[in-house]
């Protein structure tokens, strides 16, 4: 297409809204079924608007800075009444729909690229309040069979956006998606969480309740886990950048949780039918699995994360940019409702994010990541000392109610700068009940995370250090939930 006279040059973003009720507002029973298929329907959205935008304007005059995680943002050259036109033609296609494509622009006719993105995000945020409304009461023609979907995408190599078919899963407009047709859209799918799904030895994509029972097969609780994971302070990391430091941050960002974290991380897990990915993609993940092995692999998704930002220092960010990850993580049973599941996975980020980000909310508590590595050390202790050493499961019990305890010694530490060694010695007397005196010694050892932590706190309290620095007493009853689910069902 030739450019009009009068066209300009615009920074144009796509940023789709509804994400959340669209992919998770499903029934529980088969949901395994059709939840990847959602969630790659709205990968492909964008990859649909990019299609549609190169199409209708001259596509040597578009500039894609990145696609991805529901989000386009690109540079193209266009006459601005025939772009409104456009933008209006490709959204009237979501009227009916959940999900929705929110589009902004500004003119871009100088190179002040962070000028520019500045103020597109200003003005994507003033669209999100303009949504269009359907008064039509014909229903939707689009009639998607997931089921259908999650199993093409499961064994292609590659997706693309090409001329309409009416054959084909999802259709938009021109464009319908199609699997292992090479064109210049093509999106290869080798070592990327896209379509990898937890599959049974015949081909079969693995049920929750499947995935919640290899839990008990291990002895441990019957139940699932949700983890989502988002990187903090995104906004702050994109100031001040150039086009090209845009590009990289958020395609380096986007290789991690899409292709890093399938081959480092999950891909045995996977495998084994133990971990469903539901999204991993921009700059964030949300996955469903066994809720042991969630648990396992979230502090391994942490320390990958740190090794990555790493690597960024060298060529992408600077040693100030300080990029950190929270997470929500919660554990329910295997019929608990989809949408119910991601409401209260996504209240546990918040309050990660709330109580000062770079932290993990689980059991409705907020704990550090080094806090977090320290209960899991604990609950290696603790399974080891029942399970090996014939502790009764009631210690676990105590371990959980000491917490009031310990915020009461703590609270005294606050106000009177003291300790109260009665109520300390009180404390480990009530902890230390055991079985054996072998097993009596091994509880003194463990006593010391109590004692150490609250003179630490003491002298944290005198040196007016900053108070967030005290121990926190949430650590303790998650380390005896954790462990109680990890033994549940080993006699």
């Amino acid at each position: 297409m030739e450019y009009k006279k009068d066209s300009d040059k615009f920074l144009l973003k796509v940023d789709l809204s509804g994400i959340q009720n669209f992919i998770f507002d499903i029934p529980s029973d088969g949901a395994s079924k059709n939840l990847k298929g959602r969630s790659f329907y709205v990968y492909a959205l964008t990859y649909f608007a990019e299609s549609f935008l190169k199409d209708n304007f001259s596509a040597d005059a578009i500039e894609i800075i990145y696609n991805g995680g529901g989000n386009l943002l690109m540079y193209l050259t266009a006459n601005e009444a025939d772009l409104k036109r456009k933008i209006e033609e490709f959204q009237n296609c979501f009227l009916e729909k959940d999900i929705y494509p929110f589009v902004a622009y500004v003119k871009a006719n100088d190179n002040n690229f962070d000028l520019q993105n500045k103020q597109l995000g200003k003005l994507l945020n003033q669209e999100k309040f303009k949504r269009k409304l359907n008064f039509s009461t014909l229903e939707s023609s689009e009639n998607i069979d997931w089921n259908d979907l999650s199993n093409q995408l499961k064994k292609s190599n590659s997706f693309s956006i090409s001329s309409y078919d009416k054959k084909k899963f999802i259709s938009i407009r021109k464009f319908s998606l199609a699997f292992d047709e090479q064109n210049e859209f093509s999106i290869l799918l080798k070592n990327n969480l896209l379509n990898k799904f937890p599959i049974d030895k015949d081909g079969n994509i693995i049920d929750f309740d499947e995935i919640a029972r290899k839990a008990y097969l291990r002895g441990a609780d019957e139940k699932l886990a949700a983890l989502k994971m988002d990187v903090d302070n995104l906004g702050k990391l994109f100031m001040n950048r150039n086009k090209d430091e845009y590009r990289k941050i958020s395609q380096a960002i986007e290789n991690f949780f899409s292709v890093t974290l399938y081959t480092d991380i999950l891909k045995p897990y996977i495998e084994n039918g133990e971990i469903y990915p539901v999204f991993a993609g921009g700059d964030d993940t949300f996955i469903i699995g066994a809720w042991d092995k969630i648990f396992e692999i979230t502090l391994a998704i942490h320390s990958a994360f740190d090794s990555a930002q790493k690597n960024w220092r060298k060529n992408i960010i600077q040693k100030e940019d300080d990029i950190t990850i929270s997470a929500g993580l919660i554990v329910v049973h295997s019929k608990f409702p989809m949408i119910r599941l991601a409401e209260e996975v996504d209240d546990m980020l918040d309050l990660a994010k709330k109580e000062g980000k770079n932290r993990i909310s689980v059991f409705g508590e907020c704990v550090t990541w080094k806090e977090f590595e320290r209960i899991s050390e604990m609950v290696i202790f603790l399974k080891d000392l029942i399970l090996k050493k014939g502790e009764s499961k009631a210690l676990l019990h105590r371990i959980g109610s000491s917490e009031i305890g310990f915020r009461s010694l703590q609270d005294k530490i606050k106000k009177r700068n003291e300790i109260d060694f009665p109520k300390v010695y009180r404390l480990k007397y009530y902890l230390r009940n055991a079985k054996t005196e072998e097993n009596k010694k091994e509880l003194d050892k463990f006593f010391k995370n109590y004692s150490e932590a609250l003179l630490s706190d003491l002298m944290a309290n005198k040196t007016k250090v900053d108070k967030s620095t005290l121990t926190n007493p949430a650590i303790f009853p998650i380390a005896a939930r954790w462990t109680e689910l990890l033994i549940k069902n080993i006699d």
